[in-house]
């Protein structure tokens, strides 16, 4: 709940529902007709906020992301915890449960088609082995979703989500006044404004709507364009360079960025969200330009 996504989507849906935060700490400020449970999703407490509540739908926003944690810290929070949320929220007959992932699990390689759909493997795992946790809580939503029908589980799948508040490998890169970029190499990105995201998980809350759903905003835009746009002087380094470079930083905590995020800079990874517009008729009220001010927004 104290999550930039979590904070937002309190305040939208608050208006005309009942909202528990739930968080191991209570964040400040939330709004007076908000409860706010202070539970771990590790421990026997997140069953016990089960005997207290009836929820009729649950968004998990706490994706663990941070590189830095550990692999039994990530294994725990993104595997074991969201397994035992999916299972309780069964057997307690939730009616809708939103699971947020990331659109990046579909891996940034030289072979991607462009426009990828729902049904496109996920590699990222493959050649990032920090996001291997990622890529199991996504398979275990989408498991879910197909196995029990009762409960709607919804995978979200979003491109990089910019805006106030958000600290993403993407904004901290496009947030640079000097930003490097991997020479020879001028890939597409995409990006959705944090209000957008938010919508379109609004969107997600209406029946009939389950399994895996791509959320993508504005059209895609090249990092040049995008760095032109915002005034950042593009540095272009070699890839060995650049490996060798953060290979040295990471373990010194010199760098935010590990070598083998260089593939987010290097490669494309474009995907549909024609299944997201066409199941809810969202549509992004951001432009890409405002999309890309976004960046900028104070942290």
């Amino acid at each position: 709940a104290r999550r930039p996504v979590a904070r937002r989507l309190i305040r939208m849906l608050h208006r005309h529902a009942k909202v528990v935060a739930v968080d191991r700490r209570c964040p400040k400020h939330l709004p007076v007709d908000v409860r706010c449970e202070a539970v771990d999703l590790r421990r026997r407490a997140l069953d016990h906020l089960f005997r207290r509540h009836r929820f009729d739908a649950i968004i998990h926003a706490g994706t663990l992301t941070s590189l830095r944690a550990g692999e039994s810290l990530h294994h725990a929070y993104n595997v074991v915890a969201v397994n035992r949320l999916l299972k309780l929220a069964v057997q307690k007959s939730v009616k809708k449960v939103i699971i947020l992932s990331s659109a990046e699990l579909y891996g940034h390689r030289p072979a991607n088609t462009v426009f990828l759909s729902e049904d496109a493997p996920l590699l990222a795992g493959e050649r990032f082995a920090a996001w291997r946790d990622l890529v199991q809580m996504d398979l275990a939503g989408c498991v879910t979703a197909w196995r029990e029908p009762a409960t709607e589980v919804v995978v979200a799948r979003p491109v990089n989500v910019v805006g106030s508040g958000i600290d993403s490998m993407a904004m901290r890169y496009l947030r640079r006044p000097q930003v490097p970029v991997v020479m020879g190499f001028d890939p597409q990105v995409q990006l959705i404004h944090i209000e957008d995201f938010c919508s379109a998980i609004q969107h997600l809350m209406a029946p009939g709507i389950r399994g895996a759903v791509n959320i993508a905003g504005p059209p895609p835009i090249r990092i040049s364009q995008a760095l032109n746009f915002l005034g950042r002087q593009r540095i272009p380094v070699p890839r060995t360079a650049l490996t060798l470079a953060l290979k040295s930083a990471w373990p010194v905590r010199a760098s935010g960025f590990r070598d083998e995020e260089l593939d987010l800079i290097q490669y494309s990874c474009i995907v549909s969200d024609r299944h997201l517009r066409d199941t809810t008729g969202f549509e992004p009220s951001y432009t890409l330009k405002d999309t890309l001010r976004g960046v900028d927004e104070p942290f």
